[in-house]
């Protein structure tokens, strides 16, 4: 299948869109910009489950080089032992891919 060719633009305002209309994201409040195919995302979520879902929403766009997140996530203090191994694990296996 050939690359799909987007402009930085028309590559934000897709993925803008595609959390807008995907019911679980659509409520997030996250910026989408892009630089040389680059998509970086932006915003607050409350958990670290949130940021993961909406960075998967916004890869189901065809045309990206990368995509970084800074989005910020406002924990609760009180997060569950599961909850927090579980981010831990992601976050070690991406870092080793």
């Amino acid at each position: 299948m050939p690359e799909v060719r987007r402009t930085d633009e028309k590559l934000a305002n897709l993925m803008a869109a595609a959390l807008v209309g995907d019911a679980a994201t659509e409520v997030y409040e996250i910026n989408v910009q892009a630089q040389d195919g680059v998509v970086t995302l932006t915003g607050v979520v409350d958990f670290w489950h949130e940021e993961q879902l909406a960075i998967k929403v916004a890869a189901g766009v065809s045309g990206f080089r990368g995509i970084n997140s800074e989005i910020n996530i406002d924990y609760d203090t009180n997060r569950p032992d599961d909850e927090i191994k579980a981010e831990i694990r992601t976050r070690h296996i991406m870092i080793r891919e």
